[in-house]
């Protein structure tokens, strides 16, 4: 019976997701001078912009497959625009 709680492995895979794109924003708000004085290798970046085109890639797989419209049908489209935005960093920086 399912009580509306996270199970413990997709917490745990929430924290890991949530620890790593508050990384990458780090490092791409760096790169852009926005905090920081904008150091950041252009490698380093490119990486990191393509390390989250994957996650907002499985994300909207994820979200395409949800129960629920909102889920399905909104979450699914904010990632994939995520997802070609941070293409468009990783390509264009």
């Amino acid at each position: 019976m399912n009580d509306g709680t996270l199970p413990a492995k997709y917490r745990v895979a929430s924290v890991i997701s949530g620890v790593v794109l508050l990384g990458v924003l780090w490092l791409i708000l760096a790169a852009g001078g926005v905090i920081g004085r904008g150091s950041v290798p252009d490698g380093a970046l490119t990486v990191s912009a393509w390390v989250l085109v994957g996650l907002f890639l499985l994300n909207t797989l994820g979200n395409l497959r949800g129960r629920h419209p909102l889920e399905r049908w909104g979450f699914s489209a904010i990632t994939a625009v995520l997802a070609v935005r941070c293409a468009a960093i990783a390509v264009y920086r």
